[in-house]
């Protein structure tokens, strides 16, 4: 009888440090991303919002007890840096932000590809029988300052975005067998990845904004002569809204027939005067309506100045003394 045998030779078993690995681990982002509401350019200030990223490792049956984690945020469909990164409605309007981790003056956030810091985070199985743990931490997003050229569209509310790819949006991680993390950077290859839906969002809405000069008229004995003076409304509008700029009859309530008045011991005198889109005085400026004429133009985001030509047409002298009206100047858009 012929014996067969077999010899299994078990060689020494080692593990290297990143060999054993948690089952699996995800990141989440609230709502998909971060997105900015009522962003409007020509305020010139920053504007600020935070979304809440969730990671979540399960560990398994000889799972590493230690988990490296690297929250990647790398470049989207418009961005070519992350600071700072660029949201775009169509081809050609942009509108630049940041995101952080830590704090609202925290650090960029990024990616390996891009050299630029992910966040960097370590987490421990916490026993007990407990297999699953959740660590949350705060994104905070910034739309920049001083962009007062960014345009909205169609005269509405517009919508700027960047999507942001599974290879560009990931969490990468690791098992180890002891605590590794080095809180200043991270390898570029872990061995595993998850990626992570991540969508900037920003509502850009229209405005417009208006000071006005007051007129003063030369000083006069008598009224045979017309009298002409200027002034000048100082507006910012949004870039590309269009807006119109109305202005109001006085205290005479007929944009025709403007009147400045004096009341002295309960009697009121007044003097004809009349506004004017142009310097030859000759298209009323009012608010569209009975003839009178509105100043149309487009937004820039930056300031413009639009002069009233004012004139006190020749007539009949009144008492002497200072008469004066108030307009309201109404911008429309």
């Amino acid at each position: 009888m012929t014996a067969r045998r077999l010899i299994w030779l078990m060689g020494p078993l080692f593990l290297a440090a990143g060999a054993a690995q948690a089952q699996t681990c995800s990141a989440t982002v609230a709502g998909g991303g971060i997105t900015f509401n009522n962003v409007d350019p020509i305020a010139l200030s920053a504007v600020t919002a935070q979304s809440t990223l969730s990671v979540t490792c399960n560990w398994g049956l000889l799972a590493a007890p230690t988990v490296r984690l690297c929250v990647n945020l790398g470049l989207g469909n418009s961005s070519t840096s992350v600071n700072p990164r660029r949201m775009q409605q169509g081809t050609a309007n942009a509108l630049q932000y940041l995101v952080r981790t830590g704090s609202a003056a925290g650090l960029v956030l990024g990616s390996t590809e891009t050299n630029n810091q992910p966040l960097n985070v370590q987490m421990t199985w916490p026993g007990g029988g407990v297999n699953t743990l959740t660590q949350t931490f705060t994104l905070y997003g910034e739309i920049l300052a001083n962009q007062p050229a960014v345009p909205v569209t169609n005269a509405a509310t517009t919508v700027y975005t960047e999507t942001f790819s599974s290879a560009s949006a990931r969490l990468t991680y690791q098992g180890y067998a002891l605590p590794v993390l080095d809180p200043g950077t991270c390898p570029v290859l872990l061995a595993s990845n998850s990626p992570i839906g991540f969508t900037a969002t920003a509502n850009v809405t229209k405005n417009c904004t208006i000071s006005a000069a007051p007129m003063a008229f030369p000083q006069g004995s008598t009224l045979g002569t017309a009298l002409n003076a200027t002034s000048s409304l100082t507006l910012r509008c949004s870039n590309t809204l269009p807006y119109a700029i109305a202005l109001s009859g006085g205290g005479s309530n007929a944009v025709t027939a403007r009147r400045m008045s004096r009341t002295a011991n309960g009697v009121t005198t007044t003097v004809n005067y009349q506004l004017y889109l142009d310097s030859a005085r000759s298209q009323i400026w009012g608010d569209g309506t009975g003839g009178t004429l509105r100043h149309t133009a487009t937004g820039t985001g930056y300031p413009a100045q639009v002069t009233v030509y004012g004139q006190v047409p020749a007539q009949a002298t009144p008492v002497p003394g200072d008469y004066s009206d108030t307009i309201t100047a109404t911008i429309l858009f």
